[in-house]
Formats: C-alpha cells, sequence, structure tokens
C-alpha cells in the first residue's frame, strides 16, 4: 500500500498562523517579564476578562453590565465555581477510595499469612510496622545520596 504525504506547502499553510501568533507575544511569559511588562500583560488579561463578561452577561445589549446584570454575573460565575468545587472534591474522594481499596488489596497479597484473604490484627499490625520500618530506611537511604 503507498502512502501519500501531504504537500509542503499544505503544512506551512496550517502551522504558519500558529508561529506567527506565538512570535507575535500571543504567549507571553510573566514570570520572564519587566514590571512594566508584567503590567501591560495584566491590563491585557483585565481587558480581556471584561470583555467576555459584558459580552455573557450584557442582557440589553448596551456594552456595558447594569448593576443588576452584575449582581446576575456574580450569583452565576459563584454558583458555576461551587459546582466545579464539588466536582473537584468528588474526584479527590473518589480517588482517596480508590486508593484506600488497592492499598488494602496489596497489604493483604503481602501480609495475609494464613492465606484466609483476611487480615487479623497481629498481621495488620504486623505490616504496618514492616512499612514503617522500610519508609524509615528508604529516608536514611535519600539523605545519605
Amino acid at each position: 500500500m503507498k502512502t501519500k504525504h501531504l504537500p509542503k506547502s499544505f503544512f506551512l499553510l496550517i502551522f504558519l498562523p500558529f508561529a506567527f501568533a506565538i512570535r507575535a507575544g500571543a504567549v507571553e511569559n510573566y514570570h520572564d517579564a519587566s514590571p512594566e511588562e508584567r503590567a501591560a500583560i495584566r491590563e491585557r488579561v483585565n481587558a480581556r476578562r471584561q470583555a467576555a463578561m459584558v459580552e455573557r452577561f450584557d442582557l440589553d445589549g448596551d456594552g456595558k453590565l447594569t448593576p443588576e446584570e452584575y449582581a446576575a454575573a456574580q450569583e452565576t460565575l459563584q454558583r458555576e465555581w461551587q459546582q466545579r468545587q464539588a466536582q473537584r472534591r468528588a474526584a479527590v474522594e473518589a480517588n482517596q477510595k480508590q486508593f484506600r481499596t488497592n492499598r488494602d488489596v496489596l497489604m493483604i497479597h503481602r501480609f495475609d499469612r494464613n492465606g484466609d484473604g483476611r487480615l487479623s490484627d497481629a498481621e495488620r499490625q504486623e505490616g504496618e510496622a514492616t512499612i514503617r520500618r522500610e519508609q524509615e530506611a528508604h529516608r536514611a537511604k535519600r539523605e545519605r545520596q
């Protein structure tokens, strides 16, 4: 089967606008900028934010946010932020639950001496002590390096 290659001009047509955007400062490094450049960057970011707010929440189309529109925008943004926070919390809790499950399976696999698929109190204590010793040895080895 013969592979068909795209012409070089097609690649340039796609890539060139991105190259010019990067070169023109579309991607700015705030941390390497001088204080004056940082102030200019902040002004541009704030202007973009303000324009986005007006575009999204200006209901009467006058190009400005009235106090009522501004209050509605604040409520909407607060509600959206709370929803994102709730989603993040749920994701963290799910990850923690999965971690605990994985940890428990590994503990059983490693320290279940009698093979009953469960850790007795003695097996759990032995496992926790072993892991603690291993962690201390690892820390000591890292400190020596």
